[in-house]
């Protein structure tokens, strides 16, 4: 069964709101760090980490470097959250 309750998020702009989107050229590589803070109520657990990128409050489509569809967000890793 898949259970698709939230441990946490955090959402932000690139950099620290000091390298826009608007400023990236095609290949540019963009290095961020973020912490996300753990909700109080999440549930002990297995949790994938999935990152998207919006416009506005619409979020983008990820494809693969052949054109190929991924949906609108990647999973980067499982983490594990104790109680």
């Amino acid at each position: 069964m898949t259970d698709f309750h939230k441990a946490g998020q955090r959402d932000g702009q690139p950099s620290c709101n000091h390298h826009p989107t608007t400023t990236w050229l095609p290949g540019d590589t963009i290095a961020d760090r973020y912490t996300i803070p753990i909700e109080a109520d999440a549930r002990p657990g297995e949790y994938t980490l999935l990152i998207g990128m919006y416009v506005g409050d619409q979020r983008l489509e990820v494809y693969t470097a052949d054109g190929q569809p991924l949906g609108n967000q990647l999973a980067l890793t499982k983490l594990q959250v104790e109680k």
